[in-house]
């Protein structure tokens, strides 16, 4: 062997044994289980799996969910179709994008007995190719299993982006990279973080003119992402969305496909010229089509004003109780076979 030849080998095998010692180090001592605890996606995964009856109802999607779904608001409601005790369970993870509702899917398939109603609320600027490069890696870097891959590989995903998610599932040092780095140059830890309410957190009500100024900063946010000749849409979020459906389908579980709710500032955006967003819902409504799912735009329902939001995005806790005993008395009870309830005064 070459002396050229013969460093390579030791320069490797060193690197390999120093990546061992840490991710030994990572696991051994807890640091991997802490960081899982203050991490948004891996502790929600965590406290689904832990609890001690299996969810009858979960709804998956990004902080509108979590913000906009009251559980207790649809075990009530839902209680004439799912029975008395059913649990529901708010999935909504902040910062997520559409590859993430396949992910969620997943771990909700995770527990003993799968759910009998996922509810998937989606937002246009989760399904398009504008997301940043560090939601990028959270998404490939976190909330993933080993055996995710062949799910993964169905949806379209790329292969680079499945090989990242599994090796990131199989490693604690690469889920943690970012953190590990941020801790070393003096970061402090952070707190484990809770489930809140059954995972829904309620918003506190805004003044007005606070929503209202919070809404059109929001806006103009998205309007480079939805509007214009750079927007649209993304082939492998809309392959994880249906690979999400897929896998609930066939598990027994009934699927229901909503458009969330937005303010007017933002929902104005899907009438803007140049917009992507009627290419995502005829999309979307082809997907439902294949997979025999309702699908509903409700991106501006009835029972809803500007009032009801904390900005461009979010319900507020009154928004989202009036959204979530409408939602689920008009149109979940319905698709579950029940008739609805008379409209109140």
């Amino acid at each position: 062997m070459s002396r050229a030849r013969r460093d390579a080998l030791v320069a490797s095998l060193t690197m390999i044994a120093l990546l061992a010692s840490a991710e030994a180090a990572v696991r051994l001592t807890g640091l991997a289980a802490a960081l899982d605890a203050e991490d948004p996606l891996e502790s929600r995964a965590a406290h689904l799996a832990a609890l001690p009856v299996d969810p009858a109802v979960v709804a998956l999607g990004n902080s509108r969910v979590r913000h906009g779904l009251d559980p207790g608001g649809l075990e009530a409601a839902l209680g004439p179709a799912l029975g008395p005790g059913a649990l529901a369970w708010n999935h909504g993870l902040g910062g997520v994008t559409g590859w993430s509702i396949l992910s969620t899917a997943l771990r909700a398939l995770d527990r003993p007995r799968p759910p009998a109603l996922a509810v998937i609320l989606l937002a246009p600027a989760d399904l398009v190719e504008a997301t940043p490069a560090e939601l990028r890696h959270m998404t490939w870097a976190k909330g993933w299993r080993p055996g995710d891959l062949p799910a993964l590989l169905r949806a379209g995903v790329g292969v680079e982006d499945s090989l990242t998610a599994l090796a990131a599932s199989l490693s604690d040092l690469l889920r943690h990279r970012p953190r590990l780095l941020a801790l070393a140059l003096g970061a402090p830890p952070g707190a484990p973080l809770g489930a809140d309410h059954q995972g829904y957190k309620a918003e506190a009500p805004m003044p007005p003119e606070v929503q209202r100024s919070r809404a059109l900063l929001r806006a103009e946010g998205y309007r480079q992402e939805l509007v214009g000749p750079g927007a649209r849409l993304s082939a492998g979020k809309l392959g994880c969305v249906e690979q999400a459906v897929r896998e609930l389908r066939a598990a027994g579980t009934r699927v229901a496909l909503v458009l969330s709710p937005a303010s007017s500032p933002v929902a104005g955006l899907n009438q803007a010229p140049g917009s992507v967003v009627p290419a995502l819902l005829a999309a979307l409504e082809a997907l439902a089509a294949r997979q025999g799912v309702p699908l509903r735009d409700h991106t501006r329902p009835p029972v809803l004003t500007d009032a009801d939001f904390t900005d461009g995005d979010h319900l507020n806790r009154d928004g989202a109780r009036r959204y979530t005993t409408w939602l689920a008395g008009q149109h979940l009870l319905p698709w579950l076979g029940v008739p609805a309830p008379p409209p109140g005064p």
